[in-house]
């Protein structure tokens, strides 16, 4: 038996929570309740030993027949970083005398759930506050996040074993989420609570769960520490539906992978993926090697899974999958031009900087990696009313409204019904993870009523839901197409139908105001018409928008608007299924595809737009006035 001190408690002899709390005495702002540790395999000292040994440590006054103490486990794997096993143990806490000290090291070792274990003697504080506090959001493992439930002039053990409730307070930082940081606890404890997680968590470099008591003395001890338990790095590939089983928790709920799940369960084809998660505790893992790329591989996608989004953003990289030279191949072709570079060129490098910049906030990320296909088109598929409504382009990008697509009605029976068809005048592909845009096209498609009524068959077993629209690929073996899933979108209430569709109705709404013109090229143009533009109490007002097409590049627009600004949109073209026009009517804000409506409708004269009226025609639906 020794006492709890830096640099002599090892992992394998003592058990994590000695390990770990004799690391913690040696820190600055942290103080640690004086302890002796039992180490695993030795014996229980005799009573005149166990005596002397705990006076000696000045666990107890040998003079006092009694002695406040805590006698708790420290096993080989519970309070491990994989294994919390918080509450597993006994513990036994009291004014106990030498022969109950004894008797309580015996019940804690032998009772041990998760195997063999040191026991831990503790000199027992008298509490002002008692409780737990996690250093990061024990959920979302976000960093910063500090949530404390403590209790008031007790041990905090009704606490922890859930029979009590307690207080919560939640730090950002240093600063409460409700506001009022020092009402609860007092500025006092506030900072040397504050203070002694955070030196605790840059110390031991991982999320941490603390058990602390603020004495009748006002010092800040930490009782207990042990790591959050991280999901476990390591790389997955999702060949078969059984690999998605065994991802962690943190991807399984995300839409990406649900998506793939599913495909995985009905059959349905998807390009070659895995998945990666990573921590910021030091903690790493070999990792897989990369398939060798298909026969269709056009580059390499890798998305964060989680955290969802960086600053707000959506983070997507590409990278090479076979790294052949991409200038070379298009040099004497003046129809292709290189518009995005891989971000890397090697996908290993590629992946590290994503699973990096989810760990910025975060304590785990993951990321997917998707092989891009050299697909003929791509498109989207949604229920309608009536059916289905097809929206197809040549290349890629068709979410995102940056090609000029067209559109495809069929009915409930799959069967087509109509065709709105647009001249594309350019097209962006995949060439080795390189996005190269193609103008004008070496050829048009269109696909035959057959390709459509199989591309709708196979992928609608998806379209649970009215509101899920699917991306799809279609790529051409032989003399046959074939059809891939993409990706899946789903917005509440997002709801198309044919008559929309051949009116030009986009989303629903009436607006009125004058008419700016935006370049959907000059983002300079877009910034200074908005600094330039009507607004009460900073928002945008009483405009309708002009532009060539619905694209990416108004999304910052597009969401700063609701259905109360008063404000609409009047495309020359858009697709109805794309990003952009389901975001506008989940906001309410109208919209309308009139064909050279950036030409036609001049800058600066006041319009009334109305796509809310029923049995109006597209000219009837923006008039001057």
């Amino acid at each position: 038996m020794i006492p709890l001190e830096a640099g002599r408690a090892p992992v394998d002899l003592y058990g994590w929570k000695a390990h770990m709390l004799a690391e913690a005495t040696a820190l600055e702002g942290v103080q640690v309740p004086v302890a002796s540790v039992l180490a695993v395999d030795d014996a229980i000292p005799s009573p005149t030993a166990l005596r002397d040994l705990l006076a000696q440590h000045q666990v107890i006054n040998a003079g006092c027949r009694r002695n406040l103490v805590a006698i708790r486990s420290s096993g080989l794997t519970e309070g491990s970083p994989s294994l919390a096993a918080s509450g597993a143990n006994l513990s036994v806490l009291g004014d106990l005398d030498l022969k109950e000290i004894r008797q309580a090291i015996r019940s804690v070792r032998e009772g041990s759930k998760t195997g063999r274990t040191g026991v831990i003697v503790q000199v027992l504080a008298t509490p002002l506050l008692a409780g737990v506090a996690t250093t990061a959001d024990p959920i979302s493992f976000k960093k910063g996040r500090i949530l404390v439930d403590f209790v008031r002039n007790k041990l905090a053990d009704g606490l922890l074993s859930g029979k009590e409730p307690g207080e919560r307070l939640i730090f950002e930082g240093t600063s409460s989420v409700d506001g009022d940081q020092d009402a609860p606890i007092g500025p006092a404890a506030r900072d040397s609570l504050l203070g002694m997680l955070t030196s605790l968590e840059k110390h031991f470099n991982q999320p941490l769960e603390v058990e602390w008591v603020l004495a009748a003395d006002g010092k800040m001890m930490t009782v207990q520490v042990r790591p959050l338990v991280l999901p476990a790095p390591g790389a997955y590939t999702l060949n078969e539906l059984k690999d998605f089983a065994i991802l962690p928790d943190i991807t399984k709920g995300h839409s990406k992978i649900e998506l793939r799940r599913r495909a995985a369960e009905i059959g349905v084809r998807m390009s070659p993926a895995r998945v990666d998660v990573a921590t910021d505790s030091g903690v790493t893992v070999e990792s897989k090697d990369d398939a060798p790329p298909s026969s269709w591989s056009a580059g390499l996608s890798v998305v964060l899974l989680y955290p969802p989004r960086v600053d707000s953003q959506i983070v997507r990289k590409f990278s090479p999958s076979s790294n052949y030279d991409v200038e070379l191949l298009i040099k004497e072709c003046q129809r292709y031009a290189i518009r995005s570079y891989p971000t890397h060129h090697d996908v290993g490098a590629t992946r590290r900087q994503v699973l990096r910049q989810g760990l910025t906030d975060y304590w785990v990320s993951s990321a997917i990696t998707q092989e891009v296909l050299d697909a003929t088109a791509t498109g989207i598929v949604k229920r309608i009313s009536s059916g289905f409504l097809v929206e197809l382009a040549v290349g890629h990008f068709v979410p995102k409204g940056s090609v000029r697509t067209s559109s495809y009605l069929l009915d409930k029976r799959m069967r087509v019904t109509g065709r709105l068809l647009n001249d594309q005048e350019r097209a962006f592909r995949f060439l080795d993870g390189h996005v190269v845009e193609e103008s004008p096209l070496a050829e048009a498609f269109s696909p035959s009523d057959d390709v459509l009524t199989e591309l709708v068959a196979y992928l609608s077993p998806l379209l649970t839901e009215d509101s899920i629209s699917l991306e799809f690929g279609l790529l051409f073996e032989g003399d046959m197409f074939v059809s891939y899933l993409i990706d899946v979108a789903e917005f509440a209430g997002d709801i198309v139908s044919d008559s929309d569709i051949t009116t030009g109705v986009l989303s629903r709404g009436r607006a009125s105001g004058r008419v700016v013109v935006l370049n959907e090229d000059d983002n300079a143009m877009l910034r200074g018409h908005l600094h330039d533009l009507d607004r009460s109490n900073g928002a945008v007002r009483d405009t309708v928008f002009v532009a060539k097409r619905a694209s990416i590049d108004l999304f910052s627009l597009i969401n700063s608007l609701t259905a109360e600004s008063n404000c609409g949109f009047a495309f020359s073209d858009a697709t109805f299924l794309g990003h952009p026009a389901v975001i506008l009517r989940e906001r309410g804000v109208p919209a309308l595809v009139l064909p050279d409506a950036h030409v036609t409708l001049r800058a600066g004269i006041k319009v009334n737009l109305d796509t809310a009226t029923s049995g109006l025609n597209r000219e009837q639906r923006i008039t001057e006035g």
